[in-house]
């Protein structure tokens, strides 16, 4: 081969060959194009933060001048939903959630109950912890008998928004008690 080859690409929102206005260095893939019926169209696929979003542009009107609107559409769309959605902490596993009553155990008459795991659920960044998301609260039993072991899964917690279940996990005891006499 003589020479160095040069290739180009014209999918602006993953190439600065042609222009740059458009170019998003998370962008990892689209399809563009125009039809009489369809108008200008632009399909984006985006990964950042371990998060893959996908931005569809339909019939969009020429723009004025060297304006191409569907690639600025997905541009925008990406850029909004980057800065708006994300994964959220709604639930920390060093939270204690509930208390259980306990049996046969002369030291203490209940154990808290702690999330197994921290909980993130992908929603709006400026979502309200407190008043949006609420648990519910399903225990095997009612009371646990001693002895208990630490981190021993008495339940679970749900997790809503609304009426959509958002998030599930295991809820753990936080402390070993012993059983009387024993």
């Amino acid at each position: 081969m003589v020479g160095e080859r040069i290739m180009a690409n014209k999918n602006y929102l993953t190439s600065r060959s042609y222009t740059t206005k458009y170019y998003l260095s998370y962008c990892i893939g689209l399809n563009a194009g125009a039809t009489v019926r369809g108008g200008n169209c632009c399909v984006a696929l985006a990964s950042k933060n371990g998060i893959t979003m996908l931005a569809v542009a339909m019939n969009v009107a020429d723009g004025e001048g060297s304006v191409n609107y569907a690639f600025s559409d997905c541009k925008s769309m990406l850029e909004w939903a980057y800065d708006s959605f994300g994964y959220v902490k709604v639930l920390s596993s060093s939270e204690i959630v509930y208390e259980v009553p306990v049996r046969y155990c002369s030291s203490v008459d209940y154990v808290s109950l702690l999330p197994k795991d921290d909980v993130y659920v992908f929603l709006k960044k400026d979502t309200d912890i407190k008043s949006e998301i609420r648990g519910e609260y399903r225990l095997f039993a009612d009371t646990l008998d001693a002895p208990v072991a630490e981190g021993q899964t008495v339940g679970e917690m749900v997790l809503f928004k609304g009426e959509d279940e958002v998030g599930r996990v295991d809820l753990v005891t936080k402390n070993a008690l012993s059983r009387s006499g024993a």
